[in-house]
């Protein structure tokens, strides 16, 4: 049994056995996220040609077991983020402008391919989206009939003004999606980046602080999103640029929260279930209250107040 066992762990750490770990993660949909891991740290680790060939084996695997749609998933979003992220790993930058620029690249990337996508097709890129939503409630009106009732029902707008009010939200919570999604990979591969591991030393974690300027940018982004909801603007593709931008903004602040209640957490309370089960319970459930954690550190500096020793940071 005990062979058995170390015949499967040096299989897994071989680079078929990660382009199938790769695979497997993706097509098990809850653990999707972490899909990119094996590549991305092969990638870094053990150099370019052995993290393209975990990549190119992962991506078959995906057509093979999952189809066209689970093998075109892993081509265009999972293969690409996964080259983007390690390269970017592999250069002497520090983790905020990794996740600056990966995020950048793969949407702006995203966005490009939509703007060409919807110019072909003679369409607005709004009316692009709401075409897509409307397909997605056409298939829900044929199967959950009830579903998308009660939705109506509940929200008090007709079918168009849901499609409508579905596209104009959907960029950004896509910015929000992809952001985390390279976040949680940066981390997975953290130790074989020796800026990124020791950036994530708790002293270091004390000390950093959000670049000021980026508090500017916030507010722009903010001022676009407020105005797009007046009644002074009466274009649906405003809304959606002020909103996907705004969201863009606050991601960046979740995360630098995110660090924050890690170290204020880890000040305040021992290490253990009820810790975890603490900090867990914020990500999920307070994604605005830790946003604004982020974005109000640049003026209260917040860890200083609960430093065990009272000392400034």
């Amino acid at each position: 049994m005990r062979k058995f066992f170390e015949i499967l762990r040096r299989f897994f750490s071989s680079v078929p056995g990660k382009g199938l770990s790769s695979c497997l993660l993706l097509l098990s949909s809850f653990f999707a996220v972490f899909s990119p891991a094996p590549a991305v740290s092969t990638y870094v680790s053990e150099g370019r040609m052995k993290g393209l060939l975990v990549l190119i084996i992962g991506a078959a695997l995906s057509f093979i077991i999952g189809g066209l749609p689970a093998g075109a998933v892993y081509l265009f979003i999972i293969l690409f983020s996964s080259v983007i992220l390690s390269e970017l790993l592999r250069t002497e930058m520090k983790l905020g402008k990794i996740i600056i620029l990966s995020s950048f690249i793969v949407i702006g990337t995203y966005s490009l391919f939509f703007i060409v996508y919807s110019y072909i097709s003679s369409m607005s890129i709004m009316d692009f989206l709401v075409s897509k939503v409307n397909t997605a409630i056409t298939f829900m009106n044929a199967n959950y009939p009830d579903v998308v009732k009660q939705t109506l029902v509940e929200t008090g707008m007709s079918e168009k003004e849901f499609a409508t009010s579905i596209a104009i939200r959907f960029p950004g919570v896509m910015v929000v999606v992809i952001v985390i999604f390279l976040f949680v990979n940066t981390m997975m591969t953290a130790r074989y980046n020796e800026k990124i591991a020791s950036f994530l030393k708790f002293d270091n974690l004390m000390s950093f602080k959000m670049p000021e300027y980026f508090v500017w940018v916030a507010l722009i982004f903010g001022s676009v999103y407020l105005y797009s909801t007046t009644q002074y603007n009466t274009s649906s593709m405003v809304e959606m640029i002020g909103l996907f931008l705004f969201k863009w903004a606050m991601v960046m602040y979740f995360l630098y929260g995110l660090m924050i209640v890690y170290v204020i957490t880890s000040l305040k309370l021992p290490e253990g279930f009820f810790r975890a089960l603490l900090f867990s319970v914020i990500i999920v459930f307070a994604y605005i209250f830790v946003a604004g954690i982020g974005f109000f550190d640049t003026w209260f500096d917040i860890r200083k107040y609960f430093n065990k020793k009272g000392e400034e940071i």
